[in-house]
C-alpha cells in the first residue's frame, strides 16, 4: 500500500497540530493493531493460516491502520467543523485517488461513528445543512429531498447534496474501529484515556441538553468498540 501521506499534507497544506494529532493517533492506532495481530495470529494450522484469526475471524492490516490513521483528519487543511471535516477528509483522498479502504477509515472516523439519521438530526437543527456539498452515494431510508423544503424554504438551489447526509459513517471493518478508538483517546497531541472521552461527551450533554441523545448514542457505540478491542488486544483502555 504506496501512500505517501507526507506529500498529502503538504499539497493540502495540513497544520502543523494536526499533524502531530495525526501522528500520534497513528502511533497508538498502530499499537492496538500489533496487539491484536500478535494475540490473533501466531497458531498456525497446516494450511499456514492463523487458527485463532479462524476462531475470530480477525485479519487486521496494520500498514492500512498505519496510512488511514495519518490520513484521517486531512479534511482539517480545509474546515475543522466536526461535522463536515470527516466527509471533506473522505472527498479529499478519494480525489488523490486513495484505496477505498483508506477513504472509509477517514470518513468514518468522528467519535464512535454517526448515523444519516443523526447528521440530519444535528446538521439541521444547527441550520448548518447548506455547508455540505460533497459527492457521496444514497444509502439512508431518510427521505431527505421531501424535507429539505420544510426546513431550508427551497431544495432547488441549496448548495447542499443531501446524498451526503443520507449516509451512515459507522467504523465497520477492524481498521475502521481502530482508528476511529485511537482518535477518541488522543487530545491534541496527548495520549489520554477513555473516561477521558467520556468525560468530553458528558460535558456537551450538560452545555447543549438537547443534544443528549445524540451522546448517549456515541457513548454506547464507543463503549461497544472499546470492549472489542479489549477483548481482541488483550489491552485496556
Amino acid at each position: 500500500m504506496k501512500v505517501d501521506y507526507f506529500e498529502i499534507w503538504k499539497k493540502y497544506n495540513l497544520p502543523q497540530d494536526v499533524r502531530e494529532h495525526c501522528l500520534k493517533v497513528s502511533e497508538v492506532a498502530v499499537k492496538i493493531a500489533e496487539a491484536i495481530k500478535n494475540r490473533c495470529g501466531h497458531m498456525d494450522d497446516s494450511n499456514g493460516k492463523s487458527k485463532r484469526d479462524i476462531d475470530t475471524g480477525v485479519d487486521v492490516n496494520i500498514e492500512l491502520v498505519r496510512i488511514g490513521a495519518l490520513l484521517h483528519d486531512i479534511g482539517r487543511a480545509e474546515t475543522h467543523d466536526p461535522f463536515e471535516h470527516f466527509i471533506k477528509s473522505g472527498e479529499i483522498l478519494r480525489g488523490e485517488g486513495c484505496d477505498e479502504k483508506i477513504v472509509r477509515i477517514a470518513e468514518r472516523h468522528f467519535s464512535s461513528g454517526i448515523t444519516g439519521e443523526e447528521i440530519y438530526k444535528l446538521v439541521f437543527s444547527m441550520d448548518r445543512g447548506l455547508k455540505l456539498g460533497v459527492n457521496s452515494n444514497l444509502n439512508s431510508n431518510i427521505d431527505l429531498d421531501r424535507n429539505v423544503d420544510k426546513i431550508t424554504g427551497s431544495n432547488k438551489n441549496a448548495n447542499l447534496n443531501v446524498n451526503v447526509l443520507c449516509r451512515d459513517y459507522i467504523p465497520v471493518t477492524i481498521e475502521e474501529k481502530i482508528v476511529s478508538f485511537a482518535d477518541n483517546i488522543i487530545f491534541g497531541s496527548r495520549i489520554g484515556d477513555f473516561e477521558e472521552f467520556l468525560n468530553r461527551l458528558d460535558s456537551i450533554s450538560e452545555k447543549y441538553p438537547e443534544k443528549a441523545w445524540f451522546v448517549n448514542n456515541s457513548k454506547r457505540r464507543a463503549v461497544e468498540m472499546k470492549n472489542e478491542l479489549e477483548l481482541l488486544s488483550g489491552l485496556e483502555f
